[in-house]
């Protein structure tokens, strides 16, 4: 759909908007007007049909400044309009009505509510741009508006033109030489084998090897991994791919037996499992990689990474603290959730955007400190982590 756009996830006042998808041919390019103009809108377009649509509503509903609502017979006719009304309003939230027909016949509760706030007819209006102008004049949408949006006039190709046809060349035959008489070249003189000094042999670099009775041990295409005696997992890039660069981890999937826990290989043993380290020749932390390693306590994490993908840690009720590398621009979705132990979290500069419910279920943590360029959900973090913006460091600081 043209009119579609990227909801806004962040910490500044953003609107959220409430309508049913029914009506969503007329609502989208009003919303994508109001995106362009720079106010900042979340809609449900927002929701990954992975995760649970009544939360994900409610925590963006709960985190905006204001709720603009479109009403029509099929928003009336609607249980989650309805909803998304009643919670608005107990979360003190202010709602702009915006009718879409002339006459809507609302729920008589909902009309009683609505009677409070202001309300608009969208047949009042001339077009679009002149809806916008309204909302310009109204203060409680002016937090939610940035500069707006410039559009970047698309850049034509050159028209291409046929190369210009060369007349072929007149083709002269060519001279036939005599041919002149081969000698033979005088034999080499003959070595003798004691004169000739062989170079000498380099011994092969040895390739890594696991420890001495290790507890598991095993290659798969693309890394290779040990657990040692002492509960230390660690992940390599598969010594037969040395002439390839830096390699991701897989990404492991639930377990049919047991959804708590993935097909990682060293999951069997994942209660042993006190301490990670991730060799600087891995790029990419696989998706449900470490999940529910109840042990694990700490993780080394090398500055060749760049991205920790979905689930990765989730369950890890024994991870104390998590020092990601300034290399590492991804952290996906509930990467850390239920890392119930987790007190300190520090996010590099690198940071472009953390995924909804990252750090949900983290029990320990209080307040994180973000560069003021990361991206995140509004749901990245539990309620109520003090989350502190924080300008990028001067390089060398």
């Amino acid at each position: 759909m043209a009119d579609t756009f990227r909801p806004y996830e962040g910490t500044d006042p953003y609107i959220f908007v409430s309508y049913a998808r029914k009506d969503a041919d007329r609502v989208l390019p009003i919303l994508a007007a109001l995106d362009r103009a720079g106010y900042r809108i979340w809609y449900d377009a927002g929701i990954h049909w992975t995760e649970e649509w009544p939360d994900e509503i409610a925590v963006h509903l709960a985190g905006s400044a204001v709720c603009l609502a479109f009403h029509s017979e099929a928003s009336s006719a609607s249980p989650h309009c309805k909803a998304e009304i009643l919670y608005a309003r107990s979360k003190k939230r202010p709602i702009l009505s915006a009718y879409l027909a002339e006459e809507v016949q609302l729920p008589p509760g909902i009309e009683m509510y609505l009677t409070l706030y202001q309300s608009v007819k969208l047949s009042q209006f001339a077009d679009i741009a002149a809806f916008v102008a309204r909302m310009d004049r109204e203060p409680v949408f002016a937090p939610c508006k940035a500069a707006p949006k410039t559009e970047t006039p698309p850049v034509s190709a050159p028209e291409e033109t046929a190369p210009p046809i060369v007349p072929a060349a007149k083709i002269e035959p060519l001279p036939v030489s005599e041919p002149k008489e081969v000698t033979t070249p005088p034999a080499p003189p003959i070595v003798s084998v004691s004169n000739i000094e062989t170079p000498p042999v380099s011994a092969p670099k040895e390739a890594p090897t696991p420890p001495a009775s290790p507890i598991a041990w095993k290659k798969d295409d693309t890394i290779q991994w040990y657990l040692d005696r002492d509960g230390v997992l660690t992940i390599a890039k598969n010594e037969d791919l040395s002439s390839v660069g830096l390699v991701p981890m897989p990404n492991y999937k639930r377990d049919t037996n047991n959804h708590s826990l993935s097909t990682a290989p060293w999951i069997p043993s994942r209660e042993k499992i006190r301490s990670v380290v991730i060799r600087d020749d891995i790029d990419t932390i696989g998706s449900r990689a470490f999940g529910n390693c109840v042990s694990l306590t700490s993780v080394t994490i090398p500055d060749s990474v760049t991205s920790i993908s979905d689930w990765a840690f989730y369950g890890c009720m024994g991870l104390i603290s998590m020092t990601i590398p300034s290399s590492v621009i991804f952290i996906g979705k509930w990467a850390f959730f239920g890392c119930a132990s987790l007190t300190n979290v520090t996010i590099p500069d690198s940071m472009s955007y953390i995924g909804t419910r990252a750090f949900h279920g983290c029990a320990g943590l209080t307040s994180v400190t973000i560069p003021v360029g990361a991206r995140f959900s509004i749901s990245a973090f539990p309620y109520p982590v003090r989350i502190i913006r924080r300008p990028p460091r001067w390089k060398g600081s």
